[in-house]
């Protein structure tokens, strides 16, 4: 009872933040103790110390815990540009190398993500930093579209590699590949629109 006192005493203290990042521990925890499908809401609040109200004002509904997760993942996300944003190489666009380096960073957690499945949750994160608006126009509407696809794919490929392969060198293939399949296509349309000759 002591120790849930002084927890409640740093909820208190604390605010918010804190008591996202209990709910969230608490899940990581229970992640590794049993199946994610079985695991219900009462579970967590007993590990988060907190009430049934308190989860749900953070989670939104019984299936508050993939919300949880994407909470985490976002913020854990901005902790990391804040931390290093400044090795940033001059010659890229900072949000392009600062993502896939977060993969390395969380690869623990992201393994474990993977394994159950949830990668949506990681999706969700990209297409929040890529995704179009809903006021851009649709030119820029696809374009951005196309960017999800292409970082969805480097972090299928990073995660499909092991974690084995740097961001750098998954991109570099990713980029070769692409330029090859479109020359290979230009090849192919000009082959179509030559005149046959006459036999």
């Amino acid at each position: 009872m002591f120790q849930e006192a002084r927890i409640v005493e740093t909820y208190t203290n604390q605010g918010s933040d804190f008591i996202r990042h209990c709910l969230i521990e608490a899940l990581w925890q229970l992640m590794k103790e049993k199946p994610y499908e079985e695991i219900e809401a009462k579970e967590i609040c007993g590990k988060a110390v907190v009430g049934r109200t308190t989860y749900y004002r953070y989670c939104g509904s019984r299936e508050g815990k993939i919300t949880l997760i994407q909470q985490e993942i976002d913020s854990d996300y901005l902790s990391f540009v804040k931390a290093h944003e400044s090795e940033v190489p001059p010659d890229h666009v900072k949000q392009d190398w600062l993502l896939p380096h977060f993969y390395f960073a969380e690869k623990e957690e992201i393994q474990i993500l993977c394994s159950l499945h949830l990668e949506s949750a990681v999706y969700r994160l990209i297409e929040r930093l890529y995704g179009p608006t809903e006021k851009e126009e649709d030119g820029e509407f696809y374009l951005k579209y196309i960017g999800v696809g292409w970082q969805k794919g480097i972090f299928d490929a990073i995660v499909k590699k092991g974690f084995c392969e740097s961001p750098e060198e998954i991109e570099r293939k990713a980029v070769s590949a692409l330029i090859a399949n479109w020359l290979q296509k230009q090849k192919s349309i000009e082959a179509s629109q030559k005149p046959s000759s006459d036999k």
